[in-house]
């Protein structure tokens, strides 16, 4: 049986050539995986769409795997969208190179 039910390139607002960021999910969680294979410090927006994953709620928790900084929520926008900024360290630096997300739809939040 396979744990993710599908899969999309997500829309990243501040484009870089080296991003290949994607998002699996099934029908109460995702993971986001974006990346930095350059040598400095880049600043991406990924723009998540709920309704894509068949989610019908306004907010989701969003927890990074990979930096430990914890959980927080966030509000779907008014174009149905929830906006995640994040700062990816440079490849070959210490927590770098890479970003991990858990997200869940807040319905399914335990």
């Amino acid at each position: 049986m396979n744990f993710l039910s599908g899969s999309m390139r997500l829309r990243i607002v501040l484009v870089h050539q080296f991003f290949k960021d994607y998002m699996r999910w099934t029908d109460q969680t995702a993971v986001v995986v974006a990346s930095n294979p350059g040598n400095q410090p880049a600043n991406i927006t990924l723009l998540i769409d709920p309704a894509v994953c068949g989610w019908n709620t306004r907010e989701l928790h969003v927890t990074d795997l990979w930096g430990g900084t914890g959980k927080r929520a966030l509000s779907v926008d008014s174009s149905g969208k929830v906006s995640l900024t994040v700062t990816i360290a440079p490849d070959k630096t210490p927590g770098g190179g890479l970003a991990v997300f858990l997200i869940r739809p807040v319905a399914y939040e335990r």
